[in-house]
């Protein structure tokens, strides 16, 4: 399954993203790293085939080299200007698909200024980005990027997990996943769903003592609207019997 998806201009950056190519590739395995056209298959539409690689992709790297904002096209307009421009068109789908968009600067570019891109794709000059110097400076580079790119693997591991675990009702063990990596990765994604997991969890415990309560106390009618409750948080027969005992089959049946 592809992982990273590598967005570049063939006339400012190729070599540069080839090269990076080849070191995430050597890291992540084939197959887990897309790169260029020349992947498209007979009869397909480039623009099928790349919505379909950024949708199975969890990061991209926006490869700007000292020519990505000024190259032209035949028109004599720059190329990130014209409508069917397919470096802004991949940021674009990249941005709207929440991927996690990363610039890489190489050959000595800088950071666009949100005056010099086109408005769909501002959202790029906010993001935290990093250089990949020339020579001796490249592998090094290189390095610290697979290592980030490697913590944010970790990162879409634990929320896919406590995602598979919140389907399944199973909340402590959703938290558990989120909360190895929180202090790491405090997005609005992993918060939200350690809120989601932990305020359901906490919910199963109070309901849970309030319906060993009031089977306790005989009081059937609270305990068949406690049942309902737990029910509908965690439909799982064996955790609420272990609660209430014999008492499940009396309120079940109302």
């Amino acid at each position: 399954m592809l992982y990273v998806f590598i967005s570049y201009r063939r006339a400012d950056a190729a070599k540069a993203a080839g090269r990076i190519y080849g070191r995430l590739e050597a890291h992540f395995g084939p197959g887990r790293v897309y790169r260029d056209v020349d992947r498209i298959p007979l009869g397909t539409t480039f623009k099928d085939h790349i919505d379909k690689a950024i949708g199975q992709c969890r990061v991209t790297l926006v490869v700007i080299g000292s020519r990505w904002l000024t190259i032209t096209g035949d028109s004599g307009r720059r190329r990130l200007d014209e409508p069917d421009d397919l470096v802004r068109i991949e940021i674009e789908w990249s941005l709207q698909r929440a991927n996690r968009v990363i610039p890489v600067l190489v050959d000595g570019a800088a950071m666009p200024t949100a005056a010099e891109i086109p408005e769909s794709i501002r959202t790029l000059v906010d993001l935290n980005g990093m250089p990949v110097g020339p020579g001796s400076r490249f592998d090094r580079d290189v390095d610290r990027l697979i290592r980030k790119l490697d913590e944010g693997a970790q990162r879409d591991e634990a929320v896919e997990a406590a995602r598979e675990c919140l389907s399944l009702c199973e909340y402590d063990a959703a938290a558990y996943h989120l909360q190895q990596v929180h202090d790491d990765f405090r997005d609005d994604e992993v918060r939200g769903l350690l809120r989601e997991a932990q305020a359901k969890s906490s919910e199963w415990v109070r309901l849970a003592a309030a319906a060993a309560e009031a089977a306790d106390r005989k009081q059937f009618d609270v305990l068949a609207e406690t049942v309902r409750q737990l029910w509908a948080l965690k439909p799982d027969e064996e955790a609420i019997r272990q609660l209430v005992g014999d008492s499940f089959d009396r309120v079940a049946r109302q």
